[in-house]
Formats: structure tokens, sequence, C-alpha cells
């Protein structure tokens, strides 16, 4: 299939992307949905072709051999999975790329499921997925959302990880050195609790732990976290209920310099468990 076309209008001076396109009827301005078809064949609205919205956006979608680990195709070619939208962004960030993940630390972790979904189960280090190309985002003022949808299986006895790397530095606890960051953990066992941390090069601190049976297991739930830079303010949501809300100024940029995202497990899982992420977002509120 051919890339999407991209729509442009110009505004005086150059072509642009527009990110509406509006309407007179008379009285007031309306948004018009405008479709746009590729060489493909393929219609896309306008929004879909040239304001795919977020700072960072994957739902592992694959078609072929387009494996997370490989160069990928883009959003403008087949948009994403089961319905999942684009997410608005305050600042206007668009995605229109897919970004390429690395996988860390050996096991039978490496599996891309389904074509959709990414796992970590077994093995003899902390198996984890990896991406660096998230935008510097720095300097702002307002609140960074991440949003990820995440299944942990219930004979499972390692907590998932979900980590954002604000200063990338290297792999995560594959050296003595840890990446500066946050870090949200979900509790492997009966307890359920959510806990959010901070990180150094050479340690870490809980900033804070949720009430127990903060999500269950054996089913998806779509965990939410925001940081407003301009407070410090951290908050975990789990299917749109706060778990768990603390406040923290470290790291008062997000990526500064380009960091990074981390969906990781601890070492010797159960055999037959695994952690799974189908999707993930990045915007600003």
């Amino acid at each position: 299939m051919g890339a999407a076309s991209k729509l442009k209008v110009y505004n005086g001076s150059s072509w642009v992307e527009p990110q509406s396109i509006k309407r007179y009827d008379g009285s007031s301005w309306n948004d018009v949905k405008v479709s746009v078809r590729n060489a493909g064949g393929s219609w896309f609205t306008s929004y879909e072709v040239a304001a795919n919205g977020g700072i960072f956006i994957d739902d592992f979608h694959t078609t072929g051999s387009n494996d997370p680990m490989d160069a990928r195709i883009d959003y403008a070619t087949t948009g994403l999975q089961d319905g999942e939208s684009f997410p608005t962004d305050g600042d206007g960030n668009t995605v229109t790329t897919r970004p390429v993940w690395t996988y860390n630390n050996g096991g039978s972790g490496t599996s891309h499921t389904s074509n959709d979904r990414i796992r970590v189960a077994n093995a003899g280090t902390h198996p984890q997925w990896r991406t660096t190309n998230v935008p510097s985002h720095s300097n702002f003022s307002g609140t960074i959302v991440v949003e990820a949808r995440f299944y942990i299986t219930s004979n499972s006895n390692k907590d998932i990880t979900f980590a954002w790397d604000c200063v990338s530095q290297g792999d995560y606890w594959s050296s003595a050195n840890l990446d500066d960051g946050y870090f949200f953990q979900f509790d492997d066992g009966g307890s359920r609790w959510v806990r959010a941390r901070r990180r150094n090069s050479s340690s870490a601190t809980t900033l804070g732990t949720s009430s127990n049976s903060a999500f269950s297991d054996n089913t998806w739930f779509t965990a939410k976290f925001t940081w407003n830079q301009s407070t410090g303010a951290i908050k975990v949501y789990v299917d749109g209920s706060l778990k768990l809300s603390v406040t923290d100024t470290t790291y008062d940029d997000f990526c500064p310099s380009g960091g990074g995202i981390r969906f990781m497990a601890a070492r010797y899982m159960t055999s037959g468990a695994y952690n799974e992420c189908d999707w993930i977002k990045v915007y600003k509120e």
C-alpha cells in the first residue's frame, strides 16, 4: 500500500499541514471531516493524514514482517488498531512514525504476540522492551500524560515495571547504574498495589504506594500516569480510577535531551507466566 497523501493548506506565505479544517455556516465556524485517498486506494480523514496527535504513540500493530524491532510501517499507512484513537495533544504535537524497540537481557521474553502485543516472560536477567526515540519535551508548563494497556497472568511472580527515562544513559539495570527518571510498579502478588518510584544513577526512592487491589490480574487494564511539570504532581489511575497521588520535583523536564520508555519485569519469572503491553500513548493535556 502506498503512503497516505499529506493534506496541506496555504496560510498566506507557505503550505502547512492543518490541525483542523472548518467551514463557515453564516454565523460560526464548524469542523469539517475531509477524506483523502492514498495511492493504495485507502481513504483517510484529514485528521488521520495530517495530525496524528500526541508526543509518542505505539500499539505494536504490524503488517507482514513489521516487527517492533525492525523499521516499521507509519501511521499514515496503517492507522491504529482495535478502534484506538490518537490523543489530542495540548501543544499540537503530532506522531507519524511508529517507534522501533529493542529487547534486552535474553530469556523467553522476546515474543511479539499475535502481531499486536509485546511480552516479557521468564529470563535469567531483567527482560525488557525499550525505545529511546521519545522526543525532547522540556521547559513547558502543563501535564504530561502516559496511558498504557497491561496484562498480568495470575501465576506471575514478578512485578510489571513501566519506566520513564528522563535522561537516557544506558540499559536499565544491566549494570550498576540506573537511568534517571520515574518508574511505576504493579505488584505481582495478592496485594496488587501500584507504586511510584524515582531513581538516579545509583539508587531508587519510593514516592508512594497505593492501597491493595488497585488492579486485577488475568485481565487487561488501562494504566494512566500524569506528571505536572510545574508542580511535580504525579498521579496514577487504573481504568479511570485514581489509585495514587504523590509529588516530586526532582526531574522538572520530560526527556530534556530525548529520553526513553521501558516495559520490563524482574528475573526468574515463573515458567508459563508473563506480562504483556498492548499499546502506549504519551501526550500533553
